[in-house]
């Protein structure tokens, strides 16, 4: 009688422990056998987290967030899960992710290539901030939201596609990008903000077809310099005394004036 008991109460006491509830951190080994913590969201929908510190700081190279761990769906990375985590270079993530949490990747100094799924939906403010050595990113065609700073400080960006999708587009989320040349809208209409995303005396805006007009006319994109999809543009500069940089629209047209001293943009037939 007393053993059945014992062994009915270890049985029950097994099951307790193996039971997970909403909020709940644990840890377990990813591709590559890099320890990464995780944080229950649902229990009942069997979804989790990457959670906040997720890795050791001394951690190098290839970082691997898989789709499922321990029968939990990744659908999230939360704030700081990788934050200063200086040496790892590439990060893949799982088609599951809808989301990544501001502070996320910031200051990862090393990072050279992350993969953004097409079920992303948010990236968070300053997500990753200070990622200087990330030469490019391509921002998927579900993302909604882009959270302020998310990019400030990627020195080593030259290039950004803005997707369609996109509702939200936080302070200066492409801020300090000092070698960023071109910023490629595909919004027909551009959605309200208060100021451009990015320092407009280097960048060249270039929206599709027949919206420009729209660009110029809205209040926080009219000081971006604007051209359309289709437009020549060319990597010269056409100075005056003052330094002043122009554009020759088309042949015989002659110049028109550029408010910005950093453009190096001619565009037509020339």
């Amino acid at each position: 009688m007393w053993k059945k008991l014992f062994i009915l109460v270890m049985v029950l006491t097994t099951s307790l422990c193996a039971w997970s509830a909403d909020g709940d951190t644990f840890q377990a080994e990813t591709p590559g056998r890099v320890r990464m913590k995780f944080k229950v969201i649902s229990e009942a929908e069997k979804t989790c987290a990457v959670a906040s510190n997720a890795i050791d700081y001394e951690t190098k190279g290839v970082v691997t967030v898989p789709e499922e761990v321990k029968g939990y769906k990744v659908v999230e990375i939360q704030p700081n899960s990788f934050y200063g985590s200086y040496y790892i270079t590439s990060v893949s993530l799982p088609n599951t992710l809808t989301a990544i949490g501001s502070y996320a990747f910031y200051n990862c100094y090393s990072l050279t290539a992350i993969t953004l799924p097409e079920t992303l939906t948010t990236i968070g403010g300053d997500a990753f901030n200070g990622c200087r050595s990330l030469t490019d990113i391509t921002l998927p065609a579900s993302l909604t939201t882009i959270g302020e700073y998310a990019f400030y400080g990627c020195t080593s960006l030259t290039a950004i596609t803005l997707p369609a999708s996109l509702k939200t587009i936080g302070y200066y989320a492409f801020g300090n990008c000092s070698s960023m040349k071109r910023v490629y809208s595909l919004m027909e209409k551009p959605i309200a903000i208060s100021s451009p995303p990015f320092d407009c005396n280097q960048v060249v805006l270039i929206v599709p077809k027949g919206a420009r007009d729209e660009y110029n006319n809205s209040s926080g994109w009219k000081n971006a310099v604007v051209f359309e999809d289709g437009d020549k543009i060319y990597d010269k500069v056409y100075n005056d005394q003052q330094g002043f940089v122009y554009t020759l629209k088309e042949k015989g047209d002659g110049y028109s004036r550029l408010p910005y001293d950093y453009i190096y943009v001619v565009t037509g037939n020339i």
